[in-house]
């Protein structure tokens, strides 16, 4: 660059411009000048004017005293020309002008080239974000130091890193800024290392290294139920957490869509397996049942493989009023069975067809001395088998589904008979024979019911249904011959079984029940009120 020519005196200062972006208080000129304008005083102004194609955002500078060493002018650092912090912008190279303003009033103009001093940018690495099995976010934060600044990740298994993000532009500010990157496709459980790179015209700054895990999803797998009996199973798994706070359930139903859940259990955060259980009831009997534990946390949700379970089904016996004896039950090939007693010896004298009893039946002797024979098919229909006495003939009462328990018979004293039913939708059905056919004659409201229910005809002819609802109460319903109506017993959440109904011959009524805290509770009518009663202890049963 060629020196600076020898002041020339001039009689109107050079145009300058306010309102840059940065403030470069104790940056450096190379050779020529050092400047900081935060500083107030009063000495002689030497004010420099950016000149050149990018003056647009150029300002007055105020630096000084400016020295002449023959070649060239220099000021020292420090010095200041006024109150007000200058901020500007301007190429790495700038042609510039300075007008010295003596104290005698005489303006000087001094030209000369000035270089700016440029840096390497500033790099940090910092804390990864947003981890999960599969991703991580990358953090850091850059200065481009005033050059054109490039920027990009390298992360890897080991410090050596081997992968990298793509370059991306950082500008060319004086500011800190915030990259991020996100990186998919990552290994489950694994610790990655990386580091934030930043490059520009003079050269390139590495982060420091830091390290994330990627989170490992729960292990669950899905074990024998144990204790299974006709209505309720314990179903059995294992959970490993991972590491992660851990929640896990059991989903289970007639199907692999399940529909019911357990409540929710903790597995807590340790990195083995763990046995876990639940208890489910209201299961019908002899019916096939699929399950599977379900592990949840925040590195996301196992499902365990799906098994099966089969509820028991116990048999029915009939003793009928010639003195002859019946047994009915499913087969394991889930076909009805019929057992009879001839008076000397039991034969198998049955065995229905398709489509297979779900459950276990439900069976009454009419006064015409036929057998009637009711279950639920695994169709969800009721399937109705009558004999004669001479053979056998099945019908069928509702439709595919309608049905979502066991049946309940009743033979009343006036030669009708009574089907009473939980259906698919909860709500209590009751299927009616008025001596020439069957007839779909009530539908009760919510709440739903729970399990099968317990019916009785009383001595004034009247029909009483007892169930457990989804709210944990005794439900009962009266028929008076004309209408239904609808009673509670007890509290919400008091019963933890099915009821059991006993008419007494003089009358008097009890309900008997598991309650919820594992007592033997019972309700006693006493041709008046009912009374709730309790045998023995909490836990008990």
């Amino acid at each position: 660059n060629p020196s600076p020519a020898p002041p020339t005196r001039v009689t109107k200062l050079p145009k300058y411009y306010y309102g840059g972006s940065e403030n470069f208080c104790g940056s450096t000129l190379l050779g020529k000048a050092q400047i900081c304008t935060s500083a107030v005083g009063k000495s002689t102004e030497y004010i420099f004017n950016i000149s050149g194609e990018n003056i647009t955002n150029g300002n007055a500078v105020c630096v000084g005293p400016v020295t002449w060493n023959g070649k060239e002018y220099s000021a020292p650092y420090g010095y200041s020309c006024g109150g007000a912090d200058y901020d500007w912008e301007f190429t790495p190279i700038a042609s510039v002008a300075a007008a010295v303003e003596n104290p005698n009033g005489v303006s000087e103009k001094i030209g000369g080239l000035f270089d700016w001093k440029e840096y390497p940018p500033v790099a940090t690495t910092e804390s990864a974000s947003g981890v999960s099995p599969s991703q991580g976010t990358l953090n850091g934060t850059l200065n481009p130091e005033r050059s054109q600044a490039h920027y990009y990740f390298e992360y890897g298994k080991t410090t050596s890193y081997g992968s990298s993000t793509g370059e991306q532009p950082a500008g060319s500010g004086t500011t800190n800024e915030k990259e991020s990157a996100t990186i998919p496709s990552l290994e489950e459980g694994t610790t990655y290392h990386y580091r934030l790179v930043v490059k520009n015209a003079v050269g390139t700054t590495y982060g420091g290294d830091q390290a994330f895990t990627t989170l490992h999803k729960p292990e669950a797998s899905t074990t024998a139920a144990s204790a299974v009996m006709e209505e309720e199973a314990t179903l059995n798994g294992t959970v490993n957490p991972k590491g992660s706070s851990t929640k896990y359930d059991f989903q289970y139903g007639e199907t692999t869509s399940y529909g019911k859940t357990t409540s929710e259990g903790s597995a807590g955060s340790g990195t083995s397996g763990v046995a876990e259980n639940a208890t489910v009831t209201e299961l019908q009997p002899g019916l096939t049942y699929h399950y599977r534990i379900v592990a949840i946390s925040s590195a996301g949700t196992t499902y365990g493989s799906d098994h099966t379970l089969e509820t028991f089904s116990a048999p029915v016996s009939l003793l009928r009023s010639n003195g002859e004896q019946d047994i009915f039950y499913r087969g394991t090939n889930g076909q009805l069975h019929w057992e009879s007693w001839n008076g000397s010896k039991w034969a198998l004298q049955y065995k229905s067809g398709a489509p297979a009893m779900v459950g276990n039946p439900s069976v009454v002797e009419t006064s015409q001395g036929y057998l009637e024979v009711f279950y639920r098919d695994t169709n969800g229909r009721l399937d109705y088998w009558w004999w004669n006495g001479k053979e056998w003939t099945e019908q069928y009462l509702g439709e595919n589904g309608a049905m979502g328990g066991e049946p309940v018979s009743l033979l009343r004293s006036n030669g009708e008979q009574d089907i009473f039913y939980r259906g698919t939708n909860g709500q209590l059905h009751w299927e009616s024979w008025n001596g020439s056919k069957w007839a779909l004659q009530y539908k009760s409201g919510a709440p739903a019911m729970v399990g099968n229910p317990s019916v009785v005809e009383t001595s004034q002819g009247y029909l009483e249904v007892f169930y457990r609802d989804t709210n944990g109460r005794l439900d009962y319903w009266w028929w008076n011959g004309k209408e239904w109506t609808e009673q509670y017993l007890g509290e919400n959440g008091a019963m933890g079984g099915k009821p059991t109904h006993l008419l007494e011959t003089n009358g008097e009524q009890e309900i008997l029940f598991a309650q919820s805290n594992g007592r033997l509770d019972y309700w006693l009518w006493n041709n008046e009120k009912w009374a709730l009663q309790w045998l023995g202890e909490a836990g008990a049963l």
